[in-house]
């Protein structure tokens, strides 16, 4: 199985979320608030990567459900065109791969842990395998990670995902639905 394959598999039972942000979206709104709700009752499978340019800040603001949602098309996305910078793709990988969240989870704020922490094993999966190709990538790798080598961003990104899964399963088990 490729790739694209496992992480299409890895995301498909995932319903499209009701709520698709916890802002309370009030008058006036955030225009990142507002590229998150332009999300709202739109199929991932038909997200396109300049739909993602153009609300490239949603993944910040995302629910837990809705991010898991949405996640998979950056993640083909970004492997359909290796040769592009993807923001929201760099926004997983410098996110994962932050200082502030390897190598413990004792280190990780609530907004991280809310969203990141309680995905389901297979979509754990996939993501490695994902960071693991986008080290690959030179694209990435000079717009992310300017000090290649061990401890590097996607290494700790993928030792980040390792740990939230590990968390996940430690709360109570994958894909925690109160979010």
């Amino acid at each position: 199985m490729g790739l694209a394959e496992m992480i299409d598999e890895a995301f498909a039972g995932r319903e499209m979320p009701a709520k698709v942000t916890n802002s309370d979206c009030s008058d006036p709104m955030d225009s990142d608030v507002a590229d998150v709700l332009w999300f709202s009752g739109r199929n991932w499978r038909d997200i396109t990567w300049n739909d993602w340019k153009g609300h490239d800040v949603a993944l910040s603001f995302f629910t837990r459900d809705a991010l898991a949602y949405w996640l998979p098309s950056v993640l083909l996305l970004a492997i359909q065109r290796p040769g592009e910078y993807l923001s929201s793709a760099g926004y997983l990988i410098r996110t994962f791969g932050s200082r502030n969240w390897a190598p413990s989870p004792d280190h990780w704020k609530d907004y991280f842990r809310a969203r990141f922490v309680g995905l389901r094993t297979e979509e754990y999966e996939a993501i490695r395998e994902w960071l693991l190709f986008m080290s690959n990538l030179e694209t990435y790798r000079k717009y992310i990670n300017r000090k290649p080598g061990p401890g590097d961003i996607f290494e700790r990104a993928i030792e980040t995902v390792c740990l939230a899964q590990r968390e996940s399963e430690r709360a109570g088990g994958p894909d925690l639905s109160n979010q």
